[in-house]
């Protein structure tokens, strides 16, 4: 199961806590290797769309990204609760539309 190498803590500091540093470059505390993150499945059942998927993932990131703005207090630290689909837990910012008659 998917689900269940994406939590195993053999594999993964902290595997309940949402950190997207870990995936940065030489992150100490990121995937032992690329067999512990298998987001689609693994072959021969895996997901014929995963790369449709994947495109999809990006483009909606670059338009969130780049028409929004979101901001968290400076004390928030959320968190991902894994069930059907993750879930983000302790997330109390807020999500505002870009201003872009200024230059911030």
């Amino acid at each position: 199961s998917p689900a269940m190498v994406h939590q195993d803590p053999r594999h993964w500091r902290d595997p309940d806590v949402f950190d997207p540093d870990r995936w940065l470059p030489g992150a100490p505390h990121g995937p032992a290797g690329g067999q512990h993150y298998v987001p689609f499945g693994w072959a021969p059942t895996a997901c014929v769309g995963a790369g449709l998927g994947l495109c999809q993932l990006v483009l909606l990131c670059r338009l969130l990204c780049t028409t929004y703005r979101i901001e968290l207090p400076s004390a928030a630290a959320p968190t991902m609760a894994i069930g059907p689909v993750p879930l983000p837990l302790g997330f109390n910012g807020r999500v505002s539309a870009r201003d872009w008659t200024s230059k911030s």
